[in-house]
């Protein structure tokens, strides 16, 4: 057996996590009768670069929380 390693987060987990969280918006807005558009807006591209940059290790955080 090999050394055992010490369990820690890789960039796949945070990944996965950063996936989920966004899966999460989107059902939330869709069950709130909110258009993927207006959460999006008109550019999903601009969208998903500032989700990336605004998210944390515990998760999205919208500028107004900021």
């Amino acid at each position: 057996m090999q050394g055992a390693r010490e369990a820690t987060s890789t960039d796949g987990d945070r990944d996965a996590a950063r996936f989920d969280d966004l899966a999460d918006l989107f059902e939330q807005a869709v069950a709130g009768g909110t258009p993927i558009r207006r959460i999006a807006g008109e550019n999903p591209v601009k969208f998903a670069e500032v989700f990336v940059k605004n998210y944390t290790e515990g998760g999205y955080v919208p500028s107004r929380a900021r």
